[in-house]
């Protein structure tokens, strides 16, 4: 029972000073950026997180199900993550092929290089979430934390960094997500 209570401490700590990190950083972003531009952001967020389910396919939940019943983990894990990579680069060329249209769609105005960040974005975000997933499924809590708390520390500290020394604009937070997944 005490090992059990541990690892639910040591895989939940991380998610909770992550919801700090993210509570400060949202906090910052919306004094920082105007609404408009973060609107276009959030526009962007979700474009992004719709490509990564389409990815995904649910092949990630598949390994986590099969993770402990399954010998031979490599295989499980390249059987889950080929698919869903195929599906990201078929994803992220039609992106790249339509990213004028894609931008005019969203925001009522071409962005040159929307189409090539997402794409970026999204092959790095199937891959980060497999990487996750695997810490995870090795029942490695602290790492799984530690994880998390660089991911969100180095978010917020690339977002301040990046917003005033580059530019306070959506874009600026689109290219931001790229460089730090």
């Amino acid at each position: 029972m005490k090992s059990y209570v541990k690892g639910i401490v040591t895989f939940s700590l991380g998610t909770w000073i992550k919801a700090i990190i993210n509570f400060a950083q949202i906090s910052m972003i919306t004094y920082l950026v105007l609404p408009e531009e973060l609107g276009k952001a959030v526009m962007y967020s979700l474009l992004y997180n719709l490509g990564l389910v389409f990815s995904l396919f649910g092949l990630d939940e598949a390994f986590m199900r099969f993770y402990h019943e399954e010998e031979n983990k490599s295989r499980l894990f390249w059987s889950c993550l080929y698919p869903s990579l195929m599906i990201g680069i078929l994803l992220s060329f039609i992106s790249i092929i339509f990213g004028k249209q894609m931008s005019m769609l969203l925001y009522g105005e071409a962005y040159r290089w929307l189409g090539l960040l997402y794409a970026v974005t999204l092959i790095s975000g199937v891959l980060q979430s497999y990487n996750q997933l695997y810490v995870r499924m090795k029942q490695d809590g602290v790492m799984f934390s530690i994880l998390d708390v660089v991911n969100s520390g180095g978010n917020i500290i690339g977002m301040l960094t990046y917003i005033f020394l580059v530019q306070r604009s959506f874009f600026s937070l689109v290219q931001l997500t790229q460089i730090i997944n």
